[in-house]
């Protein structure tokens, strides 16, 4: 392990090995040809990614990012209470969904379901579902789900995305520079 240092951040860089379960972990001094993971386990996480992207100091990396239900939950919270934009929360949510670099904490059952995977997704279309920061109770509640219990939140996010009054939603936001691109008559 060794540790970095970019912008104001410090973290451990660990190696793991291909095929090796993520408690085994090398030295980090490998040739640049080998394929060298880095897992950041940090609530800013994202955002380490993107000054270490722009400063280049991970270039010879594989920067793997785990997002948690927390971190999305802190994003919703920050939303409704009006501390990030729609359009900003849109970003956040597009630069994790889909992207190979990012995994997230809640896979489960056999057709690996995921409350994080399903809420970014959504986000990322904010703008065409016409989604707005009132919502966000009806995402925190999904975020929520217990594990083992993703089937049954899905409806019941689903149920209630289903009673908002989308036809009076999209008068609401015709004009609205973010939303009036998929309200064209």
């Amino acid at each position: 392990m060794s540790n970095r240092i970019v912008g104001e951040f410090n973290f451990v860089v660990r190696q793991l090995g291909r095929g090796c379960s993520p408690d085994i972990s090398v030295s980090t001094q490998a040739p640049s040809s080998c394929e060298v993971r880095v897992c950041i386990e940090t609530e800013m996480s994202y955002f380490i990614q993107t000054v270490a992207d722009q400063m280049h100091v991970l270039s010879h990396y594989k920067v793997e990012l785990k997002v948690t239900r927390k971190d999305v939950a802190q994003a919703l919270m920050d939303w409704q209470a009006g501390r990030i934009s729609s359009p900003e929360i849109q970003s956040w949510a597009e630069s994790l969904y889909p992207n190979d670099a990012v995994d997230y904490e809640d896979w489960e059952g056999d057709e690996e379901n995921s409350v994080t995977n399903e809420i970014l997704a959504a986000l990322d279309m904010l703008d065409m579902n016409l989604t707005l920061p009132e919502d966000a109770p009806i995402y925190l509640e999904f975020v929520s789900t217990p594990l083992g219990e993703f089937k049954k939140g899905y409806e019941q996010w689903q149920n209630r995305l289903g009673k908002i009054d989308y036809a009076s939603r999209r008068v609401q936001l015709k004009t609205n520079p973010l939303y009036a691109p998929f309200l064209k008559d």
